[in-house]
C-alpha cells in the first residue's frame, strides 16, 4: 500500500514538474533527500513527538497509547532524532539540573543546525538541475527555497 502511494506521489509529481524519464531518474533521488532533511531540520519529528499521547483524536486526555518499540519498524535514526530523544528523557525525568538541560538542548540545536546547513546543500543541488519552471513548482510545493 505505502509503494503503491509513493509511486502515485512520484507520477504526480513527475508529472507536475514536465520531467523526461531520463530527468527523472536524476531528480528524484534528489528530491526524496530534500524531503528527508526537510523533516530533519524541523526537528526530526520531535515537536509532534513531544505532544503525543497528550489527546487522542476525539480531543480526550491521556488516552493514546505509543506504539511499542518493537512494533515500530526498524530504521536508522537521524542525529537529531537522537538527540531529540535525549533531551524529551531529560524533560520526562523530572531531576534533570538546569545545566544537564541546558546542555543537551545545546546538543539538540547543534544537531538541528547541522541538519538545516545540510538541506541548502540539498535543495542547492536539486536548484541546479532544474529549469527555472521546475523551480518554481518545486518552491511552491515548499521543496525548495
Amino acid at each position: 500500500m505505502r509503494e503503491q502511494i509513493s509511486q502515485r506521489i512520484q507520477a504526480t509529481l513527475r508529472e507536475r514538474l514536465g520531467a523526461s524519464e531520463e530527468e527523472w531518474k536524476v531528480l528524484w533521488p534528489r528530491i526524496e533527500k530534500v524531503q528527508q532533511l526537510q523533516g530533519q531540520a524541523r526537528g526530526g519529528g520531535a515537536r509532534m513527538a513531544a505532544f503525543a499521547g497528550l489527546r487522542d483524536r476525539r480531543g480526550r486526555q491521556g488516552t493514546r497509547e505509543a506504539q511499542p518499540a518493537e512494533a515500530q519498524p526498524e530504521r536508522q535514526r537521524s542525529e537529531i532524532e537522537k538527540k531529540a530523544e535525549a533531551l524529551q528523557k531529560l524533560l520526562d525525568s523530572g531531576s534533570a539540573d538546569a545545566a544537564t538541560l541546558q546542555a543537551a538542548l545545546a546538543e539538540y540545536r547543534q544537531a538541528r543546525d547541522k541538519a538545516r546547513k545540510e538541506l541548502a546543500e540539498a535543495q542547492k543541488q536539486l536548484q541546479e538541475l532544474c529549469t527555472v519552471r521546475q523551480e518554481a513548482t518545486l518552491v511552491l510545493m515548499g521543496l525548495l527555497e
